[in-house]
């Protein structure tokens, strides 16, 4: 999708609402357990993608 037209139906949600209650963003991980009987390892790399959520509230009419 075309990052303005993203921009534009965010804008307008959050002007559409009442309150927005929680914001957070996550990077999605990828989990690679190496551990041995030695000891705990596990690696982390980044998979690209990027969650974002928006928690709001509309007073109901």
């Amino acid at each position: 999708m075309d990052k303005e037209r993203i921009k534009k139906i965010l804008n307008d949600f959050i002007d559409y609402v009442d309150e927005v209650q929680d914001f957070s963003i996550a990077n999605e991980v990828e989990e690679i357990d190496r551990s041995t009987l030695d000891g705990e390892n596990i690696e982390r790399k980044p998979t690209g993608i990027t969650n974002i959520y928006i928690t709001t509230f509309k007073e109901p009419k």
